[in-house]
């Protein structure tokens, strides 16, 4: 096989952005090569990457809050990369990254001498096997999470994400260390789902969890819901809601602005803008992003 690439960009603009995306990989019958020789560095390229960057030497990528999940790799001779950067300059910044079911290593970072990174606020788990911080064509290498964070200049984190159901999809982080643990990022207001993120503390990953007990109504979403049109400048409708739903509209400050039951909102009194419309229905909540034009 060659390269097995989550997200392959390849970008010739002057800044690139990669946020919010769930990447899940599972390796279970895959092989490298036939006879099992285990490859050098260059010929391990050839492997499991969760993020491919590639671009114009001034291109400025931000990657951030995304989920690269190895449920399984079953190949010794096949490396399972998060991010691999060929070229320009990236800021790694509040991804969660999981390594499941190592047959031997994984590495969090590869990159050319020509690409130069930074890296903060990001969490690292690895339940088997060898785990690289980083590796890049001169061979150096770092080993330890301390290393990784005085060669990246950021403050990064060893965690088991604890998913709510891995198994499942429910790739919500049950642990407290990614809860509230990312850094601000002023490009990336929203998560996976559209849910506000919080201003001061986000959490790590694709998703926001929004309270502190992941498992709280607060936190489950209804995928069945379809709120539009969006934007919106009259009645905002929610297929699917029952008449008995709650809905509660909110500012970017976290002021409630709206409040009604059914399954409709009529906006057309509030000023342009972006909001954040909550559907409660018993013990399911559905956060949404809405702008109001």
């Amino acid at each position: 096989m060659s390269n097995l690439s989550g997200i392959w960009a390849h970008s010739m603009s002057d800044s690139n952005l990669i946020a919010n995306n769930i990447i899940t990989i599972s390796a279970s019958n895959v092989q490298r090569v036939p006879n099992k020789v285990k490859p050098s560095f260059i010929e391990r390229l050839n492997g499991i990457e969760g993020i491919f960057i590639k671009g114009k030497a001034s291109t400025k990528s931000t990657v951030a809050y995304n989920d690269i999940i190895v449920k399984e790799n079953a190949d010794d001779t096949l490396n399972s990369v998060a991010f691999r950067l060929e070229d320009g300059s990236s800021t790694l910044a509040n991804n969660l990254v999981s390594f499941n079911n190592m047959a031997e290593r994984a590495t969090v970072l590869e990159a050319n001498t020509s690409a130069t990174w930074s890296a903060t606020h990001n969490s690292v788990f690895a339940d088997s096997g060898i785990i690289f911080f980083h590796e890049d064509v001169t061979g150096s290498v770092d080993l330890t999470l301390n290393d990784f964070n005085s060669r990246s200049g950021g403050t990064n984190l060893e965690a088991n994400p604890n998913f709510v159901d891995i198994n499942a999809g429910d790739y919500r982080p049950t642990n407290t260390d990614i809860l509230n643990g990312g850094t601000p990022i002023s490009s990336v207001l929203t998560d996976h789902y559209g849910t506000l993120r919080l201003t001061t503390t986000p959490d790590i990953g694709a998703i926001e969890v929004f309270t502190d007990n992941p498992l709280s109504a607060n936190s489950i979403k209804n995928k069945e819901l379809k709120i539009y049109p969006n934007p919106v400048s009259d009645v905002l409708r929610i297929l699917n809601a029952s008449p008995n739903a709650t809905i509660d509209l909110y500012n970017l400050l976290g002021v409630n602005v709206l409040s009604t039951n059914g399954n409709s909102l009529d906006v057309a009194g509030l000023t342009t803008g972006i909001y954040v419309v909550k559907v409660t229905e018993g013990d399911i909540t559905t956060s949404r992003r809405v702008v109001v034009k």
